[in-house]
């Protein structure tokens, strides 16, 4: 808002009909909603329209930005003056924003979002609180560890009508900063599922919401290329309309020829040199089980990843084969399962290894000093001591890439210490899923997506020193 000498600017809520065109111009809420103290965001609405919570921010003297939780009622055709939410979802000294409400039949409303607040897994942690007719809400409750990590969990959105949360993470395996993932609500057991490509990219991806009159379509919001600009820098996220829906990203089951997904060259492309290096890590580069070298008891190793991606790509039917939980053909869900890992993980993390050796190159050319850390990782079906030195092998591995890549440019730069690599090899002690370490188990302890997963190096930094 405007003050007579400075201007204080604060974020606020607005709303827009869309009518299956366009978008209507935005306008903004009334007052009520929109108080000019507050930066006023994150509004989520019930489907009947009656309940909308939203978020209010601000920063605390140490410069904290923290939120708190609002409901509004719609009554005779305006919204009401907003009531906090109780202290157990609004906890004081931590934030609680990015709601989803929506119906949960006779039993009233249930209302999803994120907190920093003490006892979750990881930085923000995905909760839950049931909302009765009176307008109470239950103690809220933490939606666990196959959903929460050790990151950040973003932007909850749950679709009611067939119990799938949709949500954001930093944490998981993914192709970006930020990926999307949906977990099946009303199975215990199961686990998030990366969306894949298109709706993820290679960029920062979240805010996921189906449309609630017409599932087939719905929004997410991004920062990937196509975003406004400043200064020539991809910066700012976007709201995106995205159809079909994601179901048509299962369908990939009912091929009759295995061809994994292609890779968006839009979202990878080697000409792009001024991405900066964070918008590339951690980069994760997946390897074949017990490769390279297998049964070798050596930490390095004359083997190229190049080859070693190229040899593994090749093995795709393999895997298809491999996993089958019940010895026999695999499912449709096995087989989409490792085609969307060797699309979405191997083959598109590759294609990103490229622009970053690229993006490399051009800071060593303008004189600088690259330094850049990795970390090795294995799954657990050798024994640990082992997995320390297969994942020595694997950042060996990757010296040896960068050494050969493109008839040994970046040779001259690494043996003067122009390009540094450090290493951590941390074998199997960074493992956040369960994985079968059993050899009479294949199926999950070597075919299973969730164990290739596991089997990867990770460029975790990248420090650029100017001379």
């Amino acid at each position: 808002m405007e003050g007579s000498k400075n201007k204080t600017i604060v974020s606020k809520i607005l709303s827009s009909t869309f009518d299956s065109i366009n978008f209507n111009k935005p306008q903004l809420l009334e007052n009520v909603i929109n108080n000019p103290s507050w930066h006023n965001c994150n509004a989520s609405v019930t489907p009947d329209e009656k309940i909308m919570v939203f978020s209010r921010c601000n920063y605390t003297s140490e410069n904290k930005l923290i939120c708190v939780l609002y409901e509004s009622r719609f009554l005779n055709g305006h919204w009401q003056e907003p009531q906090r939410l109780s202290d157990d979802i609004n906890k004081t000294g931590y934030t609680s924003t990015q709601p989803c409400i929506t119906t949960a039949g006779i039993l009233g409303y249930i209302l999803y979002f994120i907190s920093d607040q003490p006892g979750g897994s990881g930085q923000t942690d995905i909760y839950f609180s049931k909302r009765d007719a009176r307008g109470n809400y239950s103690k809220p409750e933490n939606c666990g560890k196959r959903i929460n990590t050790a990151g950040n969990e973003f932007s909850p959105f749950l679709n009611a009508n067939t119990g799938e949360l949709y949500f954001s993470s930093d944490s998981l395996n993914g192709l970006g900063g930020l990926d999307i993932y949906k977990v099946n609500t009303v199975e215990t057991n199961a686990l998030p599922i990366n969306l894949g490509l298109p709706l993820n990219s290679g960029y920062n991806d979240l805010y996921f919401a189906l449309n609630i009159k017409k599932s087939s379509t719905g929004f997410l919001s991004s920062n990937r290329p196509g975003t406004i600009e400043l200064n020539g820098q991809t910066c700012c996220y976007d709201i995106f309309h995205f159809l079909p829906s994601p179901k048509s990203i299962d369908e990939l089951a009912t091929k009759t020829t295995v061809t994994p997904i292609p890779v968006n060259p839009v979202e990878i492309n080697s000409d792009e040199l001024n991405v900066p290096f964070r918008d590339f890590l951690p980069l994760k580069l997946f390897f074949d089980n017990d490769y390279p070298d297998p049964r070798s008891r050596k930490s390095t190793t004359n083997a190229d990843y190049e080859n070693l991606y190229t040899d593994y790509f090749s093995k795709l039917q393999n895997y298809i084969d491999g996993f089958n939980k019940n010895n026999g053909t695999s499912s449709e869900e096995e087989r989409t399962a490792v085609e969307q890992f060797f699309a979405s993980d191997l083959q598109y993390n590759f294609k990103k290894l490229e622009t970053f050796t690229d993006r490399i190159l051009k800071e060593l050319i303008n004189g600088k000093t690259v330094d850049i850390s990795i970390r090795g990782s294995a799954s657990p079906l050798a024994d640990s001591g082992y997995n320390l030195i297969l994942s020595k092998r694997r950042i060996s591995c990757m010296v040896n890439f960068w050494l050969n890549w493109h008839n040994g440019v970046l040779r001259e730069y690494m043996k003067s210490g122009k390009m540094k690599i450090s290493e951590e090899a941390a074998g199997e002690s960074l493992s956040k899923t369960v994985v079968s370490d059993k050899l009479n188990d294949l199926a999950n302890s070597v075919y299973n997506p969730i164990a290739a997963r596991e089997r990867k190096i990770e460029i975790v930094s990248v420090n650029v020193i100017h001379p």
